[in-house]
């Protein structure tokens, strides 16, 4: 592209609750001025970039970011990052462009967020194997603050068309154990909401959705994908009314 690349260097001021930033070029003379700026309360820690999915349109999924490039973040890089946060932090999500729970220590990590009053957030596919009884007691228990659960579907032919790899069955399974678990322990963390992201290959089971939400007692939160006009759903424009924000997420 011709632009230079450019690294950001940031160094926290502990003392006035501001952060400085320098901008610097490789390969070029450029300078910019130290910058003050607020310190921010909310952060994306991503613990795991890999993916047990193969979804077309996204950079994980497609191969966009390379294998080679992927892994799960260390207990001292973690520590590292979230001593210098903690201070400051309020809310933490776990996630980005990988599925955190293919962090072999994702409940320590939640813990150590949680054990300082700070909101640990979660978005996962669910399909990366059944949670065991013994897992869904620690998830429940670790102070996860809410979990987003992205289930495209009721039925596998609707769900598989973009979420490659994953099992509908699963994914559901673990949503619905995940909520029985809660009352059993009588609490009310992780707040869960299904992410239903809507495509032409699963509009038909909208309605169906809505109705398995109902019966697990959880929102349900129906997306627009960002995708190609031929893979894109009709429902955008015939029924836009389906895509506002649900009022727990509004409370997030």
């Amino acid at each position: 592209s011709g632009n230079p690349r450019l690294r950001w260097q940031a160094t926290w001021g502990m003392s006035d609750q501001t952060s400085h930033f320098k901008l610097e070029s490789k390969g070029l003379e450029m300078k910019a001025e130290l910058v003050q700026a607020p310190i921010p309360q909310y952060y994306f820690l991503e613990i795991s970039s890999n993916c047990n999915l193969k979804c077309p349109f996204c950079a994980t999924g497609n191969g966009e970011i390379p294998t080679s490039s992927r892994g799960n973040i260390s207990e001292k890089d973690f520590d590292l990052i979230f001593e210098k946060i903690s201070p400051y932090a309020e809310v933490i999500d776990l996630f980005n462009w990988g599925e955190p729970f293919m962090h072999k220590n994702i409940y320590g990590i939640i813990n150590k967020i949680s054990s300082r009053g700070i909101k640990a957030q979660i978005s996962s596919n669910l399909s990366v194997r059944l949670f065991s009884n013994d897992e869904l007691e620690a998830l429940v228990s670790s102070g996860l603050y809410s979990l987003l659960a992205s289930i495209d579907g009721v039925t596998q032919e609707a769900y598989e068309a973009y979420r490659k790899n994953g099992s509908v069955f699963k994914a559901l399974t673990n949503l619905e154990n995940i909520q029985k678990t809660k009352m059993r322990l009588n609490s009310v963390t992780p707040h869960l909401i299904w992410a239903f992201y809507v495509n032409k290959h699963n509009e038909h089971e909208v309605e169906l959705a809505k109705i398995k939400a109902a019966e697990i007692g959880i929102d349900i939160w129906f997306k627009d994908l960002s995708c190609p006009d031929d893979f894109q759903t009709k429902l955008l424009k015939e029924r836009p009314e389906l895509f506002s924000d649900t009022d727990s997420i509004k409370k997030l």
